[in-house]
């Protein structure tokens, strides 16, 4: 946004503020929240655009199944052509359930996945469907405040930190960095591969100010591609490759396959993009790669309307995982002591 239109929309901004402050006081009011039979988990942010919550909540709830606990897992289903609530299963569309629940449930075949806009209603589906779930993990339910989660996580990226805080209209925020009150923890997410002990002290400082409770660094990492045929690429740096996706922010993607290929090309759209399988088509064809490549979300979203490319083996796939700062085991240790309400 240029900057002379944000800055005369700041008027706007402080209202939206006000408002936003006025409604979770409304919610804290007795009797106004739900709380659910099981502990509920929620990862969400502060702000629009890609902070990170799906690969956060996959690891959440990884790290959970590994302990041996039955986890469900709810969302809203963004994008979805349907409404109400539903039950993921693998061989869904992304056009019914939403392209992040579909992609989890392929990734956690195991793991019931529902969606549902309206989360209380969601919840008390679930536990009837599934009596035996431990646990809910939740994506982007921060600001549903009918809610009241048992343990909240909320995501800030590391760019967002290092610009002006500034509300809807004027910006991108949704709530006023004093929200982070209503949080467990804050995990600060897509940070560089390096950033300086002082840079994190400063920034875990800005968060401190607003609550005193811990704050975790993280980013993305990417597993090794490989073909349809389940082999590593080799000789790639010999090779030409196609990047079609629809994700919030491409970049970190890019600036990694790039130096991997001689030659990378890009067709990148909006997030949660629906392509069209003439798109796809034209891209390939115009592009005339070796490979081409997608994320596991685009990749749901593309097989709907194509099915026959997931045979293809030049089609590779690469699937997005965050890397915490200091590794997984002092996450892990909130995260438990946290749900045990320690």
């Amino acid at each position: 946004m240029p900057a002379i239109l944000s800055f005369l929309l700041l008027p706007l901004s402080w209202l939206f503020g006000v408002i936003t402050k006025l409604r979770r006081r409304l919610y804290e009011r007795p009797g106004r929240r739900f709380k659910a039979p099981v502990p509920t988990i929620v990862i969400g942010n502060l702000s629009t655009g890609g902070t990170g919550k799906t690969p956060h909540a996959a690891l959440v709830s990884e790290l959970l199944t590994q302990h041996g606990k039955k986890v469900a897992w709810l969302s809203r289903g963004y994008g979805r052509k349907s409404s109400g609530f539903k039950k993921v299963e693998t061989d869904s569309s992304a056009s019914d359930v939403g392209d992040e629940p579909l992609m989890l449930k392929k990734r956690f075949p195991e793991m019931p996945v529902f969606v549902c806009e309206n989360r209380v209603a969601g919840i008390q589906k679930l536990t009837r469907d599934e009596p035996t779930t431990e646990f809910i993990v939740l994506d982007d339910a921060y600001q549903h405040l009918r809610l009241k989660p048992h343990l909240s996580l909320v995501l800030l990226t590391y760019d967002s930190l290092n610009k002006p805080w500034r509300l809807l209209p004027a910006g991108q925020a949704r709530e006023p960095l004093s929200a982070i009150k209503y949080a467990q923890a804050v995990i600060i997410t897509k940070c560089p591969d390096e950033i300086h002990p002082d840079e994190k002290a400063t920034l875990s400082a800005r968060i401190k100010k607003w609550a005193d409770i811990p704050v975790f660094f993280s980013r993305y990492t990417y597993l090794e591609p490989i073909d349809g045929k389940g082999n590593k690429l080799e000789n790639t740096k010999q090779k030409s490759a196609l990047l079609i996706c629809g994700i919030a922010n491409p970049d970190p993607l890019i600036k990694w396959l790039n130096p991997q290929f001689a030659v990378l090309k890009k067709k990148c759209y909006p997030d949660h993009h629906y392509f069209t399988r003439t798109e796809l088509e034209t891209n390939i064809r115009e592009a005339g790669t070796d490979y081409i490549f997608t994320t596991e979300k685009d990749r749901v979203r593309m097989l709907d309307i194509w099915p026959e490319l997931a045979h293809n083996p030049t089609f590779i796939t690469i699937q997005v995982v965050p890397e915490l700062d200091g590794g997984l085991r002092p996450f892990e240790s909130f995260l438990f002591a946290a749900l045990s309400g320690k």
